[in-house]
C-alpha cells in the first residue's frame, strides 16, 4: 500500500524465456479505492498467487470496505513496451502518472462516464445506416432474428445492427496509439486463459478483415494502429526478405505479434504465404482513396515501393503460361484440391503447396 492509501502491484513474466528469446517486460498497476461513506482499511492478509499456486509465505495488501453507500474502483496499468524493438520505458511511472493524472482532475464516476459516451460517439454516430423495416422480425430477440435469418432473410435490421455492432468491435479495439486488433480483439474471458493464436495477428486474411470497414464505416482514425504495424514490418520484413529470398523490399508471411515477426512460421499448408506485404499495401492505398492526403501518401509511400521492390526479385516466369508469379507459395490455409497423400499418422492429406 502506498502513502496516500493505493495498492501498488508488480508483474513480471511467468518464464524467463519464450522461444529462446528472455522475456523481459515489466507491468505495473495501481490500484485507487474511493467509497461513498463508511470505512476503508488497508492490510496484508491474502497470500500472493502465481500461476494459481499459492507463494509461501507471502502476503499481498488488502483494501477493504465497510457500510459505504458504494466504492469506485480505478485501476491504472503499464507495462516498459515503447515499440517492437524498445522496452526501455518505466513501468511504474508510466502507470503512476496515468491514474494521478486522473485523480487530479477529481472526476465522479457520472462525470468519467459521461466523457467516455461523448468520445464513442463522436465516432459512432458518424454513420447512419437504413435498409427498410420488417416489424415482423423487430419484436424479437438476436438470437431469434439470427436463427429465422439462415432460412429467410428478410430482416433489413438485422444486417444494420450488425453493420454497427462491427463499427462498435473496431471502436473499442483500435484507437490511435494502440496495437490494433487481432484475431480475438483485445479481450479474452479469463486472465489465466491461454489465448488462442497467442493472440498474434494472423495476416493471412484476419487482421485485414478486421480493418475491410474502417474507411468506408468512417473510422478512419481506428484504421491508424494497423497502418502503423505495416511500417513496422516492412522494417522488420527487410531482414527476412534479405535472408529468406535475397531480395529487396520487404516480405511478410502469414503471421505477425507485438514484436513485428515476418519470418515463415507453423506449417507448410499456411506458413509458405511471401505475399501478405501485398495484401497490407492495399489497405496503405485504400486510406489515400478515402482520404486524397498526400502527405501521408508521401509518408507510406516508400513501404509500397519496397513491397514492389520484393516482387521485382521474387516472380518468376511460369514456363506454360508466361505470367509472371509467386513461387513457392499457397492459398492461405487451402488447396487447390488436385493431389493427395497419406502421411506418417495414415490419415490423406491434401497437397497445398507445389513448387
Amino acid at each position: 500500500i502506498t502513502a496516500d492509501g493505493m495498492i501498488k502491484a508488480s508483474l513480471v513474466p511467468a518464464k524467463s524465456q519464450s522461444e529462446n528469446v528472455d522475456n523481459k517486460l515489466t507491468c505495473f498497476t495501481f490500484i485507487k479505492v474511493i467509497n461513498d461513506g463508511g470505512t476503508q482499511t488497508a492490510s496484508s492478509r491474502r497470500n500472493i498467487i502465481q500461476q494459481g499456486i499459492v507463494a509461501g509465505n507471502t502476503a499481498a495488501p488488502e483494501i477493504t470496505v465497510s457500510d459505504a453507500t458504494s466504492a469506485t474502483v480505478i485501476i491504472s496499468s503499464a507495462t516498459n513496451f515503447v515499440n517492437y524493438n524498445d522496452i526501455s520505458d518505466d513501468a511504474e511511472a508510466k502507470a503512476l502518472a496515468y491514474i494521478t493524472r486522473y485523480l487530479d482532475k477529481n472526476k465522479d464516476y457520472d462525470t468519467t462516464l459521461a466523457g467516455h459516451t461523448k468520445k464513442y460517439k463522436e465516432q459512432f454516430d458518424r454513420v447512419s445506416i437504413e435498409l427498410g423495416e420488417n416489424p415482423s422480425r423487430e419484436t424479437k430477440d438476436t438470437e431469434q432474428r439470427i436463427k429465422e435469418f439462415y432460412s429467410d432473410p428478410d430482416d433489413p435490421g438485422l444486417i444494420e445492427n450488425y453493420f454497427q455492432f462491427g463499427r462498435y468491435l473496431l471502436i473499442c479495439s483500435s484507437q490511435p496509439g494502440t496495437q490494433p486488433a487481432n484475431l480475438q480483439g483485445i479481450w479474452n474471458p479469463n486472465a489465466r486463459q491461454y489465448p488462442a493464436w497467442d493472440s498474434k495477428y494472423t495476416t493471412n486474411i484476419n487482421v485485414e478483415m478486421n480493418y475491410w470497414a474502417a474507411e468506408v464505416a468512417n473510422l478512419s482514425e481506428c484504421h491508424d494502429p494497423f497502418i502503423e504495424m505495416v511500417k513496422d514490418v516492412a522494417e522488420t520484413g527487410a531482414q527476412t526478405a534479405r535472408e529468406m529470398y535475397g531480395a529487396r523490399g520487404w516480405v511478410l508471411h502469414h503471421n505477425t505479434d507485438l514484436w513485428r515477426t515476418t519470418g515463415a512460421v507453423d506449417n507448410g499448408p499456411v506458413g509458405i504465404w511471401p505475399t501478405c506485404n501485398a495484401w497490407f499495401c492495399s489497405h496503405l492505398w485504400e486510406k489515400y482513396l478515402f482520404s486524397g492526403d498526400k502527405t501521408y501518401l508521401a509518408e507510406v509511400y516508400p513501404v509500397m515501393k519496397g513491397c514492389a521492390e520484393f516482387f521485382r526479385d521474387f516472380l518468376v516466369e511460369d514456363p506454360n503460361s508466361g505470367y509472371m508469379v509467386v513461387c513457392p507459395s499457397n492459398s492461405p490455409e487451402n488447396h487447390p484440391g488436385l493431389y493427395s497423400y497419406t502421411n506418417d499418422a495414415g490419415s490423406k492429406v491434401n497437397v497445398a503447396l507445389f513448387g
